[in-house]
């Protein structure tokens, strides 16, 4: 579980921020570090924060001088509520980075493991961007997957189960792609270096051979993917997001309530970039989706102008997706993305 310990209003009332009482980091964490945000692409099923942390929430908030007041009521039903917000507070506040949860690994380890996966390291020069899985075959197309928030590229081989051999006449190289400061990868994951990361990635795959190259992102990773794809639109022939996220801050006000917009830097607005990129676009959405949410990934697909098809799991639940290869809806996300 995680969750605010006892201290929490101690540690939140020392350092620089608010008025001197509140660390600006700390307030950021308390706010949206909770286990829901390490979901965000995690496999591993994670424990919803217990009615305690409420109770710490609510007396670190408090220590605050009336800025925020946590409105009472069952756990996924808290509300945060602006009761009084004195805008000389609101500037000694700067936005703070989304928590991440990525597992750290050093090369040597990392590369046998992948090995281990039947997958090889994939690199630009001397740059290592993630991994890769040739189809045997020989492919005709690339797709390049961003995962979500939690653990490492290393798990999301189910990709590569799923769609190297989907459509038979259009095999698969898949690269998964590993963020900064994830996995053996030096760097600091901010959503900046995350679409940078991706961009790269992009070109890189484009320069591996002929065909078209397709972006897949996973929660977290959709939202990276739809801004990295509207930036550069013509460089990504098709994409795919898998339990899309439609923001941060959308996610976050939903189990909050009320998030204030100044606390959020990275905030992956697919939802405002999606448009921007105008090509064709797969939605598979969790019907009972708990972190992200599924009437959210169901409003992005409707809100997008451009191609589209939806895919819904109705059962699954944000990490439950049915990811066994051989369905249906591999083969036809793939061929919708090549335009068949």
């Amino acid at each position: 579980m995680s969750a605010v310990s006892g201290t929490a209003t101690s540690r939140l009332s020392r350092g620089c921020g608010i008025k001197t009482r509140v660390s600006k980091a700390q307030l950021a964490s308390v706010v949206l570090g909770r286990e829901d945000l390490r979901q965000l692409g995690d496999r591993r099923h994670a424990q919803a924060a217990g009615p305690e942390w409420l109770d710490d929430l609510r007396d670190a908030l408090d220590e605050l001088g009336g800025g925020l007041a946590v409105v009472r009521g069952p756990l996924r039903e808290a509300e945060l509520a602006v009761q009084k917000m004195e805008e000389a507070r609101v500037a000694e506040v700067d936005p703070q980075p989304l928590p991440v949860f990525p597992e750290r690994s050093d090369r040597a380890s990392a590369e046998r493991r992948a090995r281990s996966l039947g997958l090889e390291p994939w690199t630009d020069g001397a740059t290592l961007l993630g991994w890769r899985a040739r189809h045997p075959a020989g492919a005709r197309g690339r797709l390049v997957v961003l995962h979500g928030n939690a653990g490492s590229a290393l798990d999301r081989t189910y990709f590569v189960d799923a769609f190297a051999s989907a459509a038979p006449g259009l095999p698969l190289d898949v690269y998964l792609l590993e963020y900064p400061g994830y996995g053996p990868r030096p760097g600091t994951p901010t959503e900046a270096t995350l679409v940078a990361a991706a961009r790269e990635a992009i070109a890189a795959a484009r320069r591996d051979g002929p065909g078209p190259v397709f972006l897949a992102g996973e929660s977290l990773g959709s939202g990276v993917a739809a801004v990295a794809a509207a930036e550069a639109p013509s460089e990504v022939d098709g994409l795919l997001l898998v339990t899309p996220l439609a923001s941060v801050a959308a996610v976050a006000a939903r189990h909050y309530r009320f998030v204030p917009a100044f606390l959020l830097r990275d905030t992956y607005r697919a939802d405002r970039a999606l448009p921007r990129y105008g090509g064709r676009t797969a939605f598979l959405v969790a019907g009972q989706d708990q972190v992200v949410f599924a009437d959210l990934g169901r409003a992005l697909f409707d809100a997008y102008p451009g191609q589209k098809r939806l895919w819904l799991d109705e059962p699954a639940t944000h990490n439950g997706v049915d990811w066994h290869a051989g369905l249906t809806r591999w083969r036809e996300m793939v061929e919708f993305l090549v335009g068949r």
